[in-house]
């Protein structure tokens, strides 16, 4: 519903064929969905498609965040990602 709502946006790359109706009722597993939607990214060749940003806070709700590369979704071991030696978690 909330989704549907919104449909009439166009997503951060420009192309609504990612836009996906599963989104409203994604399978019991979500990871199952997220490969599907990696798939179709790379169906229409979205760029860098496995670039993901990961944000925390700390103690104090200091926010930090760094970008990582998405390797692998798996729907049994979730995601594996890799970051940079330069990162602060390098």
């Amino acid at each position: 519903m909330l989704f549907r709502e919104f449909e009439f946006f166009m997503t951060l790359t420009g192309n609504s064929s990612l836009v996906d109706p599963g989104f409203d009722s994604p399978a019991e597993n979500p990871m199952l969905f997220f490969q599907r939607w990696l798939l179709k990214a790379d169906e229409i060749e979205v760029s860098e498609p496995r670039g993901i940003v990961l944000a925390a806070v700390d103690r104090k709700q200091r926010p930090s965040s760094r970008v990582l590369l998405l390797k692998d979704v798996d729907e049994k071991k979730g995601v594996t990602f890799s970051t940079g030696e330069e990162s602060a978690k390098g």
